[in-house]
């Protein structure tokens, strides 16, 4: 065997090395491709998340200001009334 043979034949089988390479790659390539898939989706549903703690973080707000008027008018009854509304401990 000469030396071009003993080339052809080492270039033959790296060339094999590299798609078996390339071939697990790809495998690489599909699974991460899946992945970036989920984590688009884990994404999309934090975002709903987000959006849904700022809508109770307003409600809440809006019932505690209600609550506050509902007691402040209670509060100003009672005086008026004379029946305590409250039971105090």
């Amino acid at each position: 065997m000469n030396n071009e043979d003993k080339i052809l034949s080492i270039l033959e089988s790296m060339q094999q090395e590299f798609k078996g390479v390339n071939k697990r790659l790809d495998g690489i390539d599909g699974r991460l491709d899946g992945i970036d898939e989920r984590l688009d989706g884990i994404d999309e549903r934090l975002d709903n998340i987000e959006s849904d703690i700022e809508d109770l973080k307003e409600g809440m707000g809006e019932v505690r200001s209600g609550t506050n008027v509902l007691l402040d008018w209670a509060d100003r009854v009672e005086h008026h009334i004379g029946i305590p509304l409250f039971k105090t401990s």
